[in-house]
C-alpha cells in the first residue's frame, strides 16, 4: 500500500487566474477551445496553453466544477487553472482529486466563488507519483470510452438529420424520380404528403410543476428546459416522445426520449400519435429551435397552444415507416451508448473516491474485469 501524505495544492501544483481581460464576447466561430466558469463553451483565435491542465469554475452557478482541459486551450474571466508540477505530481491525478463534490471552498452566498488564496492552501492527499499516474490513468479510461461514445452518438445523429434533410426537405426519398410535386395550400408537396399542425400527430402535455430541488441521485430520467439532467424517483411516461424547453436561455430546444422518464417545470413533452412508428420522424420534423413561436423579451417562452399550432410536412404512410425502419436503428444504437456511458460513469463515481484518498489500493484494480464487455 502506497504511502499517502496530506499537503497544500500551491506546494505540488501551480495556480493561477483565468485571463481576467476576456470574456465570451471576444468568443469567434472557430479557433482553439475557450474555458469559461460554465466550462469548454467557445472558441478564441489563439491560445494561451498548449499543456493540459485543470480549469476551475470560480464563480457562479457551476462553482467548483473541474474540467481537464488538454491541447491548445485558454481559459477567460471566471476561471482558474492548476497544473501540477513536474516530478511531484501528476495533473491527472489533480484532476480527479478536486473534481470531487464540494472539494474547493466557496465564499458568498447570493453568488458563490473561490478565491485564489484560498484554492492554494486546499490541500489534497497525495501518494508518490507513480501511483498517482496509475489512479490517474485508471480513471481517465472511463472518461475516454465515455468520450468515443459521445462521439459514435454524435456521427449517429448526424446520419438521421442527414437523412431527414435529404428525404423530407430536398423530397429525395426512395422513389421521389417518379412521383410529381403538387400544389398544397400555396407550396408544392409530393402526392399524398401535406403540412399539418403537430397538435395532429402529436399529444402534446406540459411540464409538471416539479422543480430540480426533487431530483434525486438515482432514478428515472427527468428532463428540464435545459435537457436530461437528473431523476426522480417515479416517472410520467414509457414510451418514444420529444422533450420542448420552453422557457429561458435554451428555450426551443428539443431532446429525444426513450424508455420511462418524465418531464418537470418549464417543459412541454409531446408524444407521436402513432406510436413507435413515427417517433424518431417526430423528433427530426421538429428539431430546428426556429420553427418554434416564442413569446415574452427578458424571459422567452413558448406555448403549449402555440407549439400545437406549429406546422410540419407529413409524408405517406409507407414512406413514414421506410423512414422510421431505418432511423431507428440509428436512435437504438444510441440508446444503447448512453447507456454504456451512464454504466462507465457509475463505476467511475464509484471507485472514483476511494481511489484518489487511498481507501482502496490501486494495485487491487482490475480494469478489464469493471468495463462493459462491449466497451471498446
Amino acid at each position: 500500500m502506497a504511502e499517502w501524505r496530506e499537503i497544500a495544492l500551491v506546494d505540488v501544483a501551480n495556480l493561477a487566474w483565468g485571463d481576467t481581460s476576456v470574456t465570451k464576447a471576444s468568443y469567434t466561430s472557430t479557433g482553439y477551445t475557450a474555458y469559461s466558469a460554465s466550462g469548454p463553451d467557445g472558441f478564441l483565435p489563439y491560445c494561451d496553453h498548449e499543456q493540459a491542465a485543470v480549469v476551475i469554475s470560480a464563480i457562479g452557478a457551476k462553482c467548483g466544477k473541474t474540467w481537464l482541459a488538454r491541447g491548445r486551450w485558454s481559459c477567460i474571466k471566471n476561471t482558474m487553472w492548476m497544473r501540477a508540477r513536474p516530478g511531484i505530481a501528476d495533473t491527472a491525478f489533480l484532476y480527479y482529486s478536486t473534481r470531487r463534490a464540494n472539494f474547493w471552498p466557496r465564499r458568498g452566498a447570493a453568488q458563490p466563488f473561490i478565491s485564489l488564496g484560498d484554492a492554494r492552501t486546499t490541500k489534497v492527499a497525495l501518494p508518490n507519483l507513480t501511483t498517482q499516474r496509475r489512479i490517474g490513468a485508471t480513471l481517465a479510461a472511463f472518461d475516454e470510452l465515455i468520450a468515443i461514445n459521445e462521439r459514435r452518438t454524435e456521427l449517429l445523429e448526424d446520419l438521421a438529420r442527414s437523412l431527414y434533410r435529404e428525404w423530407f426537405v430536398r423530397f429525395r426519398y426512395p422513389g421521389h424520380e417518379g412521383t410529381e410535386l403538387v400544389e398544397n395550400s400555396g407550396e408544392l408537396l409530393p402526392v399524398s404528403w401535406s403540412r399539418v399542425p403537430l397538435g395532429d400527430v402529436a399529444v402534446f402535455v406540459g411540464g409538471s410543476t416539479t422543480t430540480k430541488t426533487q431530483y434525486v441521485d438515482s432514478g428515472y430520467l427527468a428532463f428540464s428546459a435545459a435537457g436530461p439532467d437528473g431523476c426522480l424517483p417515479t416517472y410520467d411516461f414509457e414510451g418514444p416522445g420529444v422533450v420542448l424547453s420552453a422557457v429561458g436561455a435554451r428555450c426551443g430546444r428539443t431532446f429525444r426520449a426513450a424508455g420511462r422518464w418524465s418531464t418537470i417545470a418549464n417543459t412541454i413533452r409531446y408524444t407521436p400519435k402513432l406510436g413507435a412508428e413515427s417517433a424518431a420522424w417526430l423528433f427530426l420534423a421538429t428539431a430546428n429551435p426556429g420553427i418554434w413561436p416564442r413569446r415574452g423579451s427578458a424571459q422567452p417562452f413558448i406555448s403549449i397552444n402555440d407549439a400545437r399550432r406549429v406546422r410540419v410536412i407529413v409524408p405517406d404512410g409507407a414512406t413514414l415507416k421506410r423512414f422510421e425502419r431505418i432511423c431507428r436503428v440509428w436512435f437504438d444504437q444510441i440508446d444503447g451508448l448512453r447507456s454504456m456511458s451512464d454504466a462507465l460513469a457509475r463505476a467511475r463515481d464509484l471507485l472514483l473516491p476511494r481511489l484518489v484518498t487511498g481507501r482502496l489500493d490501486i494495485s487491487n484494480i482490475n480494469l478489464g474485469a469493471l468495463l462493459p464487455a462491449d466497451a471498446a
